[in-house]
């Protein structure tokens, strides 16, 4: 909450902060705000699957093989 002035006046379209920043109250409020939320750096499957039911719009990770393997059809492109 205190970083959503700042967002409103640099006119931002998203967050991108650490994973272990959020929680599914978090992803709510930008989102209902018209905020789209990217996390970074998710190397745990685990947290991943996490994060997506929290409805997060982005994942960056340095095991891309291994959530292909296991989010199939998030990166079927």
């Amino acid at each position: 909450p205190e970083h959503h002035a700042a967002l409103e006046s640099l006119q931002c379209v998203s967050l991108h902060c650490h994973h272990g920043h959020l929680t599914p109250a978090n992803v709510d409020e930008l989102h209902a705000k018209g905020y789209r939320v990217m996390v970074y750096t998710v190397n745990e499957v685990e947290r991943a699957n996490a994060l997506i039911g929290w409805g997060v719009d982005g994942i960056f990770t340095d095991r891309l093989d291994e959530m292909k393997r296991v989010f199939p059809e998030l990166l079927s492109a």
